[in-house]
């Protein structure tokens, strides 16, 4: 679920104004609880999502298009996550664009179903968490990301891999190539041409070029090889199955999406009107329990969605 504020936001913004065009009229969001708070961002990113017909949040998802006979292909959601140090590339699985870069911090033994790395930093489940230490260790799936501190998005933490490991991994490689063991995940986790009889023919992640913002990436090889063979452009009238990672990285978001979210958060605060009439559906005070309905349905205002007409996509919400 989206949320592109946070609740101090919220408590930061108490006395903020907010300018002519979106109003001045405060609101003192010390009032309400954590839960309720949350549950306020909750509804105003989800308004923003389905005005734009996309969320913004880190995600990471499977998509099937149609090629089109060129080495470039246009995705739906964007932008495409990156991290800035990314577009250096690197040797192995390691793509031109990636979305983390991390290490283990234990050696992994074959046949293990989870890995302790340095940072979760933007890992998600449905991501392929690639090996570059040297091994022919393909790609696994992440099934699951859990933080060592609770609560943490970042710092070290444990993921758990939806099948095994099939190499040993060791913090000291002994490589001259691989000095330092990585744990990345790129922005493509794979691109898939999918043939008649249910087979599929990988696309080489190694040969993409990513224009993150954009969301578009070419296949890149030299010219004189672009007639050679299906790895070197998107054959067209092919099917293709793309696996990726869109969204802004965590603290990365625009100011026009944060201070709309939060203008939206004062509007539905302000019709509102009182504890009484929002918030989450109880909350314990002392040995008293106070119930809440749920917050007033407030729309988009026209002034908010001319904000977020540059982020409005024109493809169906998911």
């Amino acid at each position: 679920m989206s949320a592109y504020i946070r609740p101090v936001d919220l408590l930061d913004a108490t006395t903020q104004l907010f300018g002519t065009s979106l109003g001045t009229q405060g609101v003192d969001f010390s009032q309400y609880t954590t839960d309720q708070m949350q549950s306020l961002i909750s509804r105003a990113s989800a308004q923003i999502d389905g005005f734009c017909k996309q969320t913004f949040a880190l995600t990471n998802t499977q998509e099937r298009y149609m090629g089109h006979g060129t080495n470039h292909l246009r995705l739906r959601r964007y932008p495409l996550a990156q991290i800035p140090d990314s577009v250096s590339g690197g040797a192995g699985p390691v793509s031109q664009s990636l979305v983390a870069d991390t290490t283990f911090t234990a050696n992994v033994a074959q046949g293990a179903t989870s890995v302790a790395v340095a940072d979760i930093s933007n890992l998600l489940p449905g991501q392929y968490l690639q090996w570059a230490d040297g091994t022919s260790e393909q790609g696994i799936e992440i099934a699951g990301v859990a933080p060592t501190a609770a609560g943490a998005t970042s710092g070290p933490g444990t993921v758990t891999l939806k099948t095994a490991t099939q190499y040993a991994h060791n913090t000291v490689t002994g490589s001259s190539l691989f000095p330092t063991p990585r744990l990345v995940v790129n922005t493509f986790d794979f691109i898939q041409i999918v043939l008649p009889g249910q087979s599929i023919f990988p696309i080489p992640i190694q040969q993409l070029v990513v224009d993150a913002e954009h969301g578009s990436v070419m296949n890149y090889t030299p010219l004189m090889f672009q007639q050679l063979g299906y790895a070197t452009i998107f054959p067209n009238m092919l099917p293709l199955l793309a696996r990726y990672t869109y969204g802004y990285l965590s603290g990365q978001y625009p100011a026009v999406l944060t201070e709309v979210c939060l203008e939206q958060c004062r509007r539905i605060a302000l019709a509102s009107a009182n504890l009484a009439v929002a918030g989450v559906s109880s909350i314990k005070a002392g040995d008293a329990s106070l119930s809440f309905a749920a917050w007033k349905p407030v729309t988009l205002g026209d002034d908010l969605k001319e904000l977020l007409g540059q982020f409005r996509r024109n493809v169906g919400f998911v």
